[in-house]
């Protein structure tokens, strides 16, 4: 799991990154408060499912959810890739 974490933790703050969004940015169109995605973003906290679309929805990145989906989600192991999303 912490593979995971690290993982997402690159693929969540380098999304951030290129859609050119500030934590704080970011916080307000994921609906969570920037210290709370500060702490996904360094991996000390897993964030929920619904947070992840949220995120993949604000910095217009399907492959967020994608990654968090077959690598987290227990269904995502049964599905294709493209249709996690």
């Amino acid at each position: 799991m912490q593979k995971f974490a690290n993982n997402l933790q690159i693929i969540a703050k380098r999304a951030r990154r290129i859609a050119g969004l500030t934590i704080a940015g970011a916080a307000m169109r994921s609906h969570v408060s920037p210290r709370s995605l500060g702490y996904y973003e360094a991996g000390r906290i897993l964030p929920p499912p619904d947070v992840v679309k949220s995120m993949a929805i604000a910095y217009r990145n399907p492959e967020l959810a994608e990654f968090y989906c077959h690598e987290c989600c227990p269904l995502g192991d049964q599905c294709e890739r493209r249709e996690c999303a």
